[in-house]
């Protein structure tokens, strides 16, 4: 006796139906996973805000209180407070801080990038570009920049020698920070 497999066989109808009970529940699983990924990423937002909160207002202040500059806990580690200065300039004041840095002697901080976009094939006169930018007519944006990391350490540098710093050209404010060394 032969079996006829193609009798046995699911419908069209029977496969759509499976196709699409699979990809419900595929779904479904993916919209309880994607949920408990927001629940989690919400958690440690609030986590971080706490350990901010700690490490940059409550324990600064209480070194600030009681007159400490660092302390070793029981089980060996040190803390030690940093008082950093942070800048954060503004688009509209970038100018007069960029004026600023030139007329006080440290124009050097500051570093020139040119950005051009050529198409694909345009690759060979990429690489001559700075031999012929100007006669091949390519529109060209030239912009100064001082890296955040090179301005930061900069004004932590000039502040600590004792410079004037203009506050407000260059957004400073003083993050206070206790950092907690292994033993």
């Amino acid at each position: 006796m032969a079996i006829d497999f193609a009798a046995h066989a699911p419908s069209q109808e029977d496969k759509e139906k499976n196709a699409l009970e699979l990809v419900g529940e595929q779904v479904k699983q993916l919209d309880d996973l994607l949920e408990e990924q927001t629940a989690k990423l919400e958690e440690l937002a609030e986590l971080e805000e706490k350990i901010k909160a700690i490490n940059e207002k409550y324990l600064p202040d209480l070194f600030e209180e009681y007159g400490l500059a660092d302390i070793r806990l029981k089980d060996g580690r040190k803390l030690v407070l940093n008082n950093k200065w942070r800048p954060s300039i503004t688009q509209e004041n970038m100018a007069e801080a960029y004026e600023w840095l030139k007329d006080h002697g440290h124009g050097d901080l500051i570093k020139n990038a040119i950005n051009i976009k050529f198409k694909k094939e345009e690759s060979k006169k990429a690489l001559e570009l700075l031999k012929y930018l100007l006669n091949e007519g390519y529109p060209a944006r030239r912009k100064e920049e001082v890296h955040w990391q090179t301005l930061q350490a900069f004004i932590n540098e000039q502040i600590e020698k004792g410079e004037e710093i203009p506050q407000a050209i260059f957004g400073l404010y003083q993050q206070r920070q206790v950092v907690i060394k292994k033993k």
